[in-house]
């Protein structure tokens, strides 16, 4: 019985499951693992998602931007047809037109009714010349080039006066010298003809004493005629004038008119010419760089940059080129030796940006693939022959690309920078000052472009797009293009392309307009090119050089630009005309190359060039 009881109690007793160590490890590392995986694609989701919100706010800023854009066209449209509209009315009413006039009248609340009454207006007739003469010349003066019709209005004058000569004559009598004034006409009219064919054959020759002969002709001509006149006024009234008379006199009259205008062509053309000899002159040369010299930057507090292929930056004092001359030897202030490779680019921070005005920030960059800072000083401020331990000015550098960079170009009014480098990408930095006066870049987006699949094109150029910051411009070596990006989404908006007879086309170096939506071209094809970024397209282009076209830069006057090319020639040319005002050879041809880069001043008169022989030629310009 005791051991059946014992046995009942063995079955009853619940059965426990054995544990060890080893087993619980084991399902605490599973539990961790699960744990761990979840995590992960939790995070993973959560960053598609970020991604996902940040290019959505990326559409819709750029897309703000772009309505922001367009509504700042409507009112420019809209500001500009009133205005048109108020000009039309004034001029149909035969009123005065100022700027005055028309800012009172666009505030004035019955605009609405002014226009309405614009609508009614009758068409304007066929134009004649003579009836809507006046209206022109209000225009003209609003303008500016009210000074057209001057010459014409000399002719009107004269012809005026001869009319007025015709009606004295007329009542007057002329009986007893008849014949004899008859045939002393003739023979004055066939001198004055002879003199006339002689003076115009002198105003072709640029020669001091043909000049003079021809002032001569003229004062006889203007003594005959007046003997002639003083001799009808002394005679008889009461008898008519012949017409083969006064139409001897008539021509007499044109004739010296004629002359007096030949006159001043010469002295126009003259002073068009030394006006035009004197647009850029030749200042002084700076020999100090061992290498091709591929850049220059003018900075702040008096200082020229200049980055060569010797590895070397050198800083110049502008001050000393007011009494330069081409046999001045001068001598840079100080020499920048830090960067291991050659320099291709150089640019920096406008004096207001800059924290410390006592310092200019200038950025350096070339074939080490990185961009170099340095905060330079002015030369009243360095000891040119001190010791060195003291005058350590580089600032930072960071690293962008293992490939060249080409060009750097830095903001106009912001801390930022645009590189362009041979990785085929273009970068947007924004520049933050680490430590005091150390400065580190941070890439904030960047650009690329794939005209062939998934092929990355190289960029040559790159530009700030001053009419609108929203966008940058990049130009590519194998595309033919130009091409537009939104700065914020970073996706080309606008490619323009052009025509070449070169099947590659590159663009060594392009601008874009301070004011104008347009940006202008240099070309491997020795072209220059003008492209309207309002149509996307090129509007106009010109033979630039007799070689590659190298630089651009605009001067003070954003209506004149000075581009140099590989034919060792630097030319100033006027946008309004689109016309060659200047050309100086410049710099002499080593190798293929002859100028890489032109510079010019926006705070002072001087140009810039870079060239291939080692000099930096400085040019003082009066435009």
């Amino acid at each position: 019985m005791s051991e059946s009881f014992e046995d009942s109690q063995q079955i009853n007793a619940p059965q426990t499951s054995q544990y060890n160590w080893l087993g619980v490890l084991k399902f605490l590392q599973d539990q961790y693992k699960e744990q761990n995986f979840k995590e992960t694609e939790q995070m993973l989701e959560k960053q598609q998602l970020q991604e996902k919100i940040s290019q959505i706010e990326a559409d819709l800023k750029a897309q703000e931007n772009i309505n922001k854009d367009l509504i700042k066209r409507i009112k420019m449209l809209e500001f500009a047809l009133r205005q048109e509209r108020i000009r039309y009315t004034k001029l149909l009413q035969g009123q005065n037109i100022s700027q005055d006039v028309i800012k009172s009248v666009m505030q004035d609340e019955n605009t609405a009714n002014i226009v309405k009454q614009n609508q009614s207006v009758p068409q304007v007739p066929q134009r004649k010349a003579k009836q809507h003469r006046p209206l022109l010349l209000k225009i003209l003066e609003e303008v500016g080039l009210d000074d057209i019709f001057d010459e014409e209005n000399e002719l009107d004058k004269a012809n005026q006066n001869l009319k007025v000569q015709d009606l004295k004559f007329q009542q007057k009598d002329q009986t007893a010298l008849l014949k004899e004034n008859d045939l002393s006409s003739f023979q004055a009219n066939n001198a004055a003809d002879s003199s006339f064919i002689d003076l115009s054959k002198s105003t072709s020759q640029p020669n001091n004493q043909n000049n003079q002969n021809a002032l001569n002709a003229t004062a006889q001509q203007e003594q005959q005629l007046s003997q002639q006149q003083s001799q009808l006024e002394k005679s008889n009234s009461g008898q008519q004038i012949p017409n083969t008379m006064r139409n001897n006199l008539q021509s007499q009259q044109e004739n010296v008119n004629n002359n007096k205008q030949f006159d001043k062509m010469d002295e126009t053309i003259e002073s068009y010419k030394s006006n035009r000899q004197n647009i850029v002159q030749l200042k002084c040369q700076l020999k100090s760089h061992l290498d091709g010299v591929r850049d220059t930057y003018f900075a702040g507090n008096n200082i020229l940059v200049t980055v060569s292929e010797d590895c070397m930056i050198k800083l110049w004092d502008t001050t000393f080129f007011f009494q330069a001359n081409a046999d001045t030897q001068i001598d840079p202030y100080y020499t920048l030796r830090e960067h291991t490779g050659c320099l291709y680019t150089v640019t920096g921070f406008s004096q207001e940006i800059c924290s410390d005005q006592n310092y200019q920030t200038v950025f350096a960059s070339g074939s080490e693939g990185l961009i170099k800072a340095w905060s330079i000083q002015s030369s009243d401020k360095v000891d040119t022959f001190g010791t060195t331990e003291n005058k350590n000015y580089s600032s930072g550098s960071w690293q962008v690309s293992e490939e060249p960079v080409w060009q750097i170009i830095a903001h106009p009014f912001e801390k930022k920078l645009l590189s362009a480098s041979a990785d085929g990408k273009v970068h947007m930095w924004s520049v933050s000052e680490e430590y005091g006066k150390t400065y580190e870049g941070k890439m904030l987006q960047q650009y690329i472009y794939k005209p062939q699949g998934d092929k990355l094109d190289i960029p040559t150029s790159c530009a700030w797009v001053y009419s609108n910051l929203n966008f940058i411009a990049a130009s590519y070596a194998n595309s033919n293009s130009l091409v537009l990006f939104d700065k914020e989404s970073a996706k080309a908006q606008n490619v323009i392309k052009y025509q070449s007879d070169l099947q590659i086309d590159q663009i060594y170096r392009f601008v874009a307009h301070p004011q104008l939506r347009m940006l202008i071209s240099g070309h491997e094809d020795s072209y220059i090119r003008f492209f309207d970024i309002n149509q996307n397209k090129p509007v106009y282009s010109l033979k630039g050089h007799n070689d590659t076209v190298t630089g651009i830069s605009f001067h003070q006057d954003k209506n004149y630009i000075s581009t140099v090319g590989h034919d060792g020639f630097i030319k100033t040319w006027d946008l309004r005309q689109y016309k060659c005002l200047n050309e100086i050879k410049a710099h002499q041809s080593k190798y293929d190359e002859a100028i890489h880069s032109v510079n010019c001043s926006q705070t002072s008169d001087y140009i810039a060039t870079a060239g291939a022989d080692g000099v930096v030629n400085i040019y003082q310009t009066n435009v």
